[in-house]
């Protein structure tokens, strides 16, 4: 199950309840767009984000430096986009190349379509294998900290499907 939906209506709402006790503008800005959150993991500490580069086109410069700075295998996906759509994992330059040039070409109208968040941008970043698990924390008025069970996310391709949505979650 997926909160974004949430997080965008509390955005619109947290700068008109000021007397409320909210997370920041910005604190929910950084936890809806893919690349602020891996720059912030990225600040923090290094050995925790995956290797990123933000691309806006196919051009053999971009082809290299993504190969360079990300290596194989990687996944390309729109920071805005919820649903795992245009997500696509590459083990090789030529798939790189390929489905990079077909996002680039039409990440401007999926982003219309779909309602993307903020400017329609590409991320590319390191494929990391394993298991994927999940885990809500709360905090209260009071700074105690309170954690969710943790939950083991199974994708969409896990269970033989094409795309990367969560489509299977159980806990652990």
């Amino acid at each position: 199950m997926s909160c974004r939906k949430e997080y965008s209506v509390a955005q619109k709402i947290v700068p008109h309840v000021p007397y409320l006790n909210t997370p920041t503008e910005k604190s929910l800005d950084w936890t809806t767009d893919k690349i602020k959150m891996r720059q912030l993991l990225r600040g923090y500490d290094r050995s925790i984000a995956p290797k990123f580069v933000v691309a806006h086109d196919a051009s053999k410069e971009t082809l290299d430096r993504i190969e360079r700075v990300v290596g194989f295998p990687l996944i390309i996906k729109p920071s805005g986009l919820a649903a795992s759509l245009f997500v696509t994992l590459c083990y090789h330059r030529e798939e790189l190349e390929e489905y990079l040039k077909k996002t680039v070409r039409k990440i401007d109208q999926i982003y219309v379509k779909k309602r993307g968040r903020g400017e329609p941008q590409i991320l590319v970043e390191e494929f990391m294998e394993g298991s994927m698990y999940s885990i809500d924390t709360y905090v209260n008025q009071r700074g105690v900290i309170y954690h969710a069970p943790l939950v083991h996310v199974k994708t969409g391709r896990a269970v033989g499907f094409e795309d990367f949505s969560d489509t299977c979650v159980s806990h652990q």
